[in-house]
């Protein structure tokens, strides 16, 4: 039973991204001001979780919520583009 918050700045050219997370449990993902993934609830961490999203040349800061709820603890954060 713990949880954990990731900040990070990260720098994109112009394109569409797909961003996919593995977790076991929740996770909320947001990118700028943007909640791109928003999956605060118990999961098995075995399917990905994915979202496309545009973005403009630059740097953003990102940010990366996760909370484990007993048992395994897992994440797994992955983009590329799409």
């Amino acid at each position: 039973n713990f949880s954990a918050r990731w900040t990070s700045k990260i720098s994109f050219k112009t394109d569409h991204y797909r961003f996919c997370v593995m977790s076991d449990d929740g996770v909320r993902i947001w990118i700028g001001e943007d909640l791109i993934i928003d999956e605060w609830h118990g999961n098995n961490g075995v399917e990905p979780i994915c979202t496309n999203y545009w973005v403009e040349t630059g740097t953003y800061d990102a940010k990366v919520e996760y909370y484990e709820h007993g048992g395994s603890a897992r994440i797994h954060l992955w983009w590329e583009p799409h």
